[in-house]
């Protein structure tokens, strides 16, 4: 093979590899999956379905098309119970954007309600009215119900809870899980998965997003997107706390830093709580 017809070769090999690369990261960034799984929680006394959005990053990456498309898939699973764990805006966006954000979300359904927290990126804000707090009056004039600090009971059996962002937030553990009954289900949301180093073992369930799974992943290398200050312990998945709390780390939907996933897709998360 002379010179020229070698290089030509490199090239289109080169080209070749590119497109196969680019297919996978489109494929990775634009779909989702859904995440089926049961768990048992102490106290419960009948099985509940739970879905979990979290991470939606709206108004940078994502349009109001892909948001549509997780609120329809979250409630094609007919579920009892649906919490979206924070980030649901990338950064700060005009009032307007706000407005529809809310609308999208006002489209889930569950039976038991509709439950949210706030995330580090829903602290971005301009003004008064474009602020987190703006979100939040918007959620829940659309019948979601934003924890802060605080817990509900949402069922004879199931206490749900809800701390502020580890980041930005001014969380207090002690205080959300406060009045919670021992003899009850209970379920805590946090958007940042690192409370999990203090969270007690009495609490039945403890639901995150923040870390996005790692985002960008390649094969036999550490994720190259770390936010949590515990590396790959609460990075993705069913994890354990330091107290032997048992949590679940969603991979989210949305994408942040970069419009890309790889090998990290993103996922919808279904979970059946079953009495233990």
């Amino acid at each position: 093979m002379n010179r020229r017809r070698f290089l030509k070769t490199l090239s289109f090999a080169g080209l070749g590899t590119l497109a196969a690369t680019s297919l996978v990261v489109a494929k990775d960034t634009l779909a989702f999956t859904t995440t089926r799984s049961s768990v048992k929680l102490p106290h419960l006394t009948s099985t509940l379905k739970l879905v979990q959005l979290t991470d939606l990053h709206y108004g940078h990456f994502v349009t109001a098309d892909w948001v549509e498309r997780w609120v329809k898939a979250a409630n094609l699973e007919r579920a009892d119970l649906i919490v979206v764990t924070g980030d649901i805006i990338d950064r700060a966006v005009p009032a307007a954007e706000l407005e529809k954000i809310a609308d999208l979300l006002g489209q889930l359904e569950a039976r038991l309600g509709v439950y949210a927290v706030l995330g580090n990126h829903d602290y971005f804000y301009r003004s008064p009215d474009v602020s987190v707090r703006g979100l939040q009056r918007r959620l829940e004039a659309r019948g979601i119900r934003v924890l802060v600090n605080e817990n509900e009971r949402v069922r004879d059996d199931l206490w749900l809870a809800g701390i502020d962002d580890l980041w930005l937030g001014s969380p207090n553990l002690g205080y959300t899980l406060r009045g919670l009954p021992p003899s009850a289900a209970s379920v805590l949301l946090s958007h940042n998965p690192d409370i999990l180093a203090t969270v007690p073992a009495s609490v039945g369930l403890t639901l995150s997003g923040h870390t996005h799974g790692g985002q960008v992943r390649v094969p036999g290398l550490r994720t190259l997107f770390n936010v949590s200050n515990y590396g790959e312990r609460f990075q993705r998945g069913w994890v354990k706390g330091f107290q032997g709390a048992q949590g679940y780390v969603s991979r989210g939907l949305g994408v942040g830093g970069l419009p890309l996933r790889i090998f990290c897709p993103a996922e919808l998360v279904v979970l059946e709580l079953h009495p233990a």
